[in-house]
């Protein structure tokens, strides 16, 4: 990687500094997945030695021999305009310092230059030792998306978020419906994908920051997730976070498990701690799909496991043609099903379910082995499935 930055660096006449999250994760032992090269030339200076100019709100720039793989971006300033992500103008940065201090977090405000010397300004390399999510400056809550990238980020690495953190998050919450849907999403997509899920909406638990775009999840902070025996004194919030944090590497595993439970806010007052038909409340789950523009497929997936969630607990007192029902409703995305209620059994206390009960994992395995060539109606198909159902629980 030096050796590509001392190649840039002969090709501008002056010194170019990997930047970013590419020295963050060099930092931390991990390899760089995008690397960002910054230099405090002028855009003449860099045009008069063939490189090209390519971006519209701001410039960045290539050269034939390094290929787009390879961009360099001017030190710059910005000052905020407008609300919004991208309601800024810029400027060109009079050192590098003042590149850095644009910077979200202290653990992005680092630099390396081509000898491999590391400029820390604002002390990075300690908070990522320390595992602390904080500010370059107050300057952060100029732009409502680092919000959600600092969640990301606490989700990614299993960093905490720091008392400044969550005062320029709570300042720039206001903002947060400015944001395009698609930013948002991807951020939260992301987070789906790490090691540490929950952190992502903790974070912004903590930073006030869930009202707009999840406010299903808000709605549960102080609604019983339901009996004691069933989960002691957590609330519908922590139960849903606890599911995700159980469920596997898989968004859409994941995604179902944090909408299942989205219908017990809803629940009648008098009637708590218990959620009676909780799980045909879908209302919310529509509403946030619908919010996040996921596809009509995703939609009715997390609907439909929603509705069935409950099943899954209550299968050994089910009859066969209810078993069957189940097994027919969802058979398109069993193994997610199956996945997501396990991670929402594992979220509970452990005493009133299994949470290693494989009973529906095992019926599901059997009848997608049976054999319906010969069926030639629908009744046929159930009427064997249910035979099957019949033999799998006389055996269980």
């Amino acid at each position: 990687m030096l050796d590509i930055q001392k190649k840039i660096e002969g090709q501008t006449g002056k010194k170019v500094y990997l930047v970013g999250g590419a020295v963050r994760d060099l930092l931390m032992g991990i390899e760089p997945k995008d690397v960002d090269y910054v230099t405090l030339a002028t855009p003449d200076d860099l045009l008069a030695r063939g490189w090209e100019a390519t971006g519209k709100s701001f410039p960045v720039f290539r050269h034939p021999m390094f290929g787009p793989s390879h961009e360099l971006a001017l030190g710059r300033t910005e000052r905020k305009v407008a609300q919004g992500h991208n309601g800024f103008e810029w400027g060109l940065a009079k050192s590098l310092v003042d590149d850095l201090l644009r910077r979200d977090l202290t653990i992005n405000a680092i630099a390396m230059d081509s000898t491999g010397a590391i400029i820390d300004p604002f002390n990075g390399r300690d908070d990522i030792k320390n595992k602390y999510l904080r500010p370059v400056s107050p300057a952060f809550a100029e732009d409502p998306l680092r919000s959600f990238r600092a969640a990301r980020f606490a989700a990614k690495y299993g960093f905490y978020y720091t008392a400044s953190l969550l005062r320029v998050m709570r300042e720039v919450a206001p903002e947060l419906q400015t944001l395009s849907v698609e930013r948002v999403r991807e951020e939260m997509m992301k987070a789906l994908k790490t090691d540490k899920p929950h952190y992502f909406f903790t974070t912004l638990r903590a930073g006030g920051s869930l009202d707009y775009w999840f406010p299903e999840l808000k709605a549960g902070e102080n609604i019983p997730a339901g009996p004691a025996h069933a989960h002691g004194d957590t609330s519908v919030f922590d139960h849903l976070l606890l599911s995700v944090k159980a469920a596997p590497v898989d968004e859409e595993v994941r995604l179902m498990a944090l909408v299942h439970d989205f219908g017990k806010p809803l629940t009648p007052k008098e009637i708590l701690p218990h959620h009676y038909g909780h799980e045909n409340v879908t209302d919310p789950v529509v509403a946030f799909a619908r919010r996040m523009n996921f596809s009509e497929t995703l939609e009715r997936k997390l609907v439909s496991h929603t509705k069935m969630h409950m099943r899954y607990h209550l299968a050994r007192k089910m009859r066969p043609v209810k078993l069957v029902k189940l097994y027919r409703v969802v058979r398109r995305f069993k193994t997610d099903y199956l996945s997501a209620c396990l991670a929402d059994s594992r979220g509970r206390v452990k005493d009133v379910f299994d949470p290693e009960d494989r009973y529906l994992h095992d019926l599901f395995a059997r009848l997608d082995k049976v054999d319906l060539s010969s069926c030639k109606k629908e009744e046929d198909v159930l009427k064997l499935l249910e035979k099957e159902a019949a033999a799998f629980k006389k055996e269980m």
